[in-house]
């Protein structure tokens, strides 16, 4: 009796294992973050940065960036999960255009577009 009580015990804590539980990973739960940075660049003349933010549902930020005419493009937008994205871009400045390269006679056979 003693020996079938004692193999009923060693046969029951023999089929037990560790159970390792999986929990899924939700990729709907709500995103909160907020971020920016900036770049100045004397040197080069470079200037561009970004800013952006969510509460969880509704992202809005902005970017902007120096253009090669001078002038400064800045796009605010945003994003409500529903209307998608929205975005208003404005422009500040002035615009430098540079006056074009001249035109030299190559030699022969060749006007260079100069008649």
């Amino acid at each position: 009796m003693k020996v079938l009580i004692i193999l009923s015990a060693l046969a029951s804590l023999g089929s037990t294992r560790p159970q390792y539980g999986y929990n899924p990973v939700s990729y709907n739960t709500p995103r909160y973050y907020k971020y920016g940075y900036d770049v100045y660049d004397d040197y080069h003349g470079t200037k561009f940065g970004a800013y952006e933010s969510s509460n969880g549902h509704d992202t809005t930020g902005e970017y902007h960036v120096q253009l090669p005419d001078g002038r400064l493009q800045t796009v605010n937008y945003r994003d409500d999960g529903y209307s998608g994205f929205i975005a208003d871009v404005s422009y500040s400045g002035y615009g430098k255009h540079s006056s074009h390269a001249p035109i030299h006679n190559l030699g022969y056979g060749y006007r260079g577009g100069s008649n």
